[in-house]
C-alpha cells in the first residue's frame, strides 16, 4: 500500500512538469493559465492556421504571487501544484 501511495505522489508531482515541459510547478501553472487565457480570447479558425508568436518567458513570478494570495500558509511550490490541478479539473468539468 505504501508503494502505491508513493508512486501516486511521484506521478502527481511529475505530471505538470512533463505535460507543460517545465522544471517547476509554478512555471507549469503559468503556461496552463496562459493557454487558458488564449483559448478564452476566442481565436478564429483562420488564426489557428497562421503561425503563432512564441510565448514570452515570464518566469513563475505571477503564479507565485497569485498562489500566495490564495494559499498564504502553504509553500509556493505546493500551492502551485494545487492551483494547477484545480485549473486542470475545471477544464475537464467545464466550469
Amino acid at each position: 500500500m505504501f508503494r502505491l501511495l508513493l508512486v501516486l505522489i511521484i506521478a502527481a508531482a511529475a505530471l505538470p512538469l512533463l505535460v507543460e515541459s517545465t522544471t517547476s510547478p509554478c512555471e507549469a501553472l503559468e503556461r496552463r493559465l496562459a493557454q487558458a487565457e488564449s483559448r478564452a480570447a476566442g481565436t478564429s479558425p483562420l488564426s489557428s492556421l497562421l503561425p503563432s508568436p512564441a510565448p514570452q518567458p515570464s518566469g513563475s513570478g505571477m503564479a507565485t504571487v497569485a498562489v500566495r494570495e490564495r494559499y498564504p500558509d502553504l509553500p509556493p511550490t505546493a500551492a502551485c501544484y494545487i492551483v494547477y490541478y484545480e485549473t486542470y479539473y475545471r477544464s475537464i468539468v467545464g466550469s
